[in-house]
């Protein structure tokens, strides 16, 4: 691995917070989605004892135990039915930060991909031949730009004619066959 490579994927961990041993998201996000799902029952639980505590000392209805345990089968399922949507939207909320987790490292790893990429493409020096345009490479050898990049990328090329060349070559065809 190259010095720049190197510095490329130091970047883009200091960036992200990843370090080199957390490549898998559950190190990088399960904590804090373990945390919100605790969240989640803990709210549940509080609003539970809160509800209680609002039914004794503001509406005086019996008990603060009485009213946590209450005998009351409507109030129990409307508690627990709240409970479990905290719950549940706490468990969503984590499971919605492992994915951004993963998406984040799989955004770091396409990053660094095409980082690299680009590096090796448009890094250096090309000699070009001043008149034909042919590219020499590494062993000395001269090639079309056309192969010189065909080989080096994922590049097709199509050929035509541009209306100045087509003029010079052709003077004695018509202008309106260069657009063609």
């Amino acid at each position: 691995m190259s010095d720049l490579q190197t510095q490329e994927k130091t970047a883009v961990f200091r960036q992200t917070g990843i370090g080199r041993n957390d490549r898998h998201p559950h190190h990088v996000y399960g904590r804090a989605a373990t945390w919100i799902a605790v969240l989640g029952l803990l709210m549940a639980v509080a609003f539970w004892l809160l509800e209680s505590a609002i039914d004794t000392w503001v509406f005086a209805e019996g008990g603060f135990v009485d009213n946590v345990l209450s005998p009351d089968l409507h109030e129990f399922w409307h508690r627990f039915l709240t409970a479990l949507l905290l719950v549940a939207g706490g468990v969503i909320s984590a499971g919605v930060i492992r994915m951004l987790g993963r998406l984040e490292l799989r955004n770091a790893a396409l990053r660094e991909e095409l980082e690299a990429t680009l590096a090796k493409l448009l890094s250096g020096f090309v000699p070009i031949c001043m008149y034909c345009k042919n590219i020499r490479d590494r062993d000395k050898r001269w090639e079309s730009v056309e192969k010189y990049l065909a080989s080096r990328t994922d590049l097709a090329f199509s050929h035509g004619i541009c209306p100045r060349c087509y003029a010079e070559h052709f003077p004695e065809e018509d202008a309106e066959g260069a657009r063609n």
